[in-house]
Order: structure tokens, then sequence, then C-alpha cells
């Protein structure tokens, strides 16, 4: 806000209930963890930040399945087709944020 009013270029993305938002955030926090673990370089970087990330979220049967979309090219040094090269993270979450599943790999203890 400047002088109490709204910029004029101020745009909606999208309209998110609360748990929605709580389940993105659940996911995007549980892949960067999984990713910061295998790989402690990728502490801080870009390459895992919000920047590099689209976030889809669906719901289904009372609970959210979340995909994260990485997106590299957003860092600066990758051309956009190097993301094709990623698969999609899928998280399913429950309404509450706590993750309940990763349906990829049925290793994945939450």
């Amino acid at each position: 806000m400047v002088d109490g009013r709204w910029p004029d270029d101020i745009e909606t993305l999208a309209t998110l209930d609360g748990r929605a938002v709580m389940a993105a955030h659940a996911a995007i926090q549980s892949w960067t963890a999984s990713m910061i673990k295998d790989d402690p370089r990728y502490a801080g970087t870009c390459e895992i930040s919000p920047k590099a990330m689209d976030i889809i979220v669906l719901q289904s049967r009372g609970v959210y399945v979340v995909q994260i979309h990485r997106r590299v090219d957003r860092c600066g040094w990758a051309d956009p087709s190097f993301n094709a090269g990623f698969n999609i993270e899928v998280y399913v979450v429950s309404p509450e944020g706590r993750v309940l599943a990763h349906p990829y790999y049925p290793y994945y203890q939450p």
C-alpha cells in the first residue's frame, strides 16, 4: 500500500481456502527437507526454493493433492526446456497440513 491506496497493477493470482494453503506449505516443506537430506549442498539454493517451483493444489475425497513442478529456469542458469527433465512431485496432504503420502515413492515415511 502506498499512501493508503493499492497499486494500480495489483492482480489476483488465486483464491484458496486456508487449508489448501496449509497443504501446499506442508508439501513444499517436506520436499525441500528431503532434497536437503539427500544432498546438503541444496540448502539455501535457488533450485529448491519457492522461486523455482509452480504449485498445483487439487482436492479429492477430503484430502489435498499437491503437485510441485520444478522451474529452475527462474534461477537464471537454465533454459526452460531443462525443467522437462524433472518428475512432478506429488504429495497427499490432510486438511490440517499433515503429509499423508508421497505416491511416487512407496517407501516415503512422513
